[in-house]
């Protein structure tokens, strides 16, 4: 599992390679949760620049990480998707909880992070 983390202020960047399927959704999702526990971060941007797709278990682990940042009264961006991925998570109804940005400053922007030039 090739998975890179980032905090940037009160938000955790997460970038994986690979596809998000059963075999590795629940190691991500204990990988977030821990790395957001310890580092005390309330919003989360998904970086899905280098999946090439994502099964319905990886929908539901997103899902959950939905849940897991909104009680802590933060927010989820994602940034990146390919073609497959932008369409999986436009049709599962994702990105209505999900706000796309175009990059990670955009998105760091919009969550109220600041960004150095």
């Amino acid at each position: 599992m090739e998975l890179d983390m980032e905090k940037v202020g009160q938000t955790l960047i997460i970038r994986y390679k690979g596809e998000i399927d059963m075999s590795v959704s629940g190691n991500i999702k204990d990988a977030i949760d821990r790395e957001m526990d310890k580092e005390r971060t309330k919003n989360l941007i998904i970086n899905f620049k280098h999946v090439e797709f994502i099964d319905s278990s990886g929908l539901g682990m997103l899902l959950g990480r939905y849940k897991f940042v909104t009680i802590r009264s933060g927010k989820v961006a994602v940034t990146g998707a390919n073609e497959v991925v932008h369409r999986l998570l436009d049709l599962s109804g994702l990105y209505s909880l999900m706000k796309p940005y175009k990059n990670e400053r955009l998105a760091l922007r919009a969550l109220g992070e600041e960004v150095l030039a």
